[in-house]
């Protein structure tokens, strides 16, 4: 494993401690639905340093799980995927409802994005190995 690639391991692994700290507070939900896309984003970008792909200075987890996918498989559920993708957009306008399209995120719906986050860094560990 390179240290870019270790890099950017280290830098997810502070976004899932990030969101699982922030879950314990009700009112911090899309701050840590935010985390967790940053999570994803950067365990992707690790995938793709490891293949010495290009990594374009994108946020869109869907676009990068794609480049991904043409080099390695990773098994995930794209539909709680596209969730966490809505995070990073909404999180930029504070006029909008919240950060999913039902509004601000709940805690369940926080630990549901963690165990993605949690079981992609899984899967994520044993390409690197």
């Amino acid at each position: 494993m390179t240290k870019q690639v270790k890099q950017w391991i280290d830098f997810a692994q502070t976004d899932i401690a990030s969101a699982k700290k922030l879950n314990e507070d009700k009112s911090l939900t899309q701050t840590a639905a935010f985390h967790c896309q940053q999570a994803v984003e950067k365990m992707f970008k690790a995938v793709l340093e490891y293949h010495q792909e290009h990594i374009k200075k994108i946020h869109n987890l869907e676009i990068l799980y794609k480049q991904c996918s043409e080099k390695q498989t990773i098994e995930i559920d794209e539909t709680t995927l596209k969730e966490i993708n809505e995070v990073y957009i909404d999180s930029r306008y504070p006029s909008d409802v919240g950060l999913i399209p039902s509004g601000k995120p709940s805690t369940e719906t926080i630990e549901k994005f963690i165990d993605f986050v949690e079981d992609l860094q899984e899967k994520i560990k044993k390409i690197f190995k």
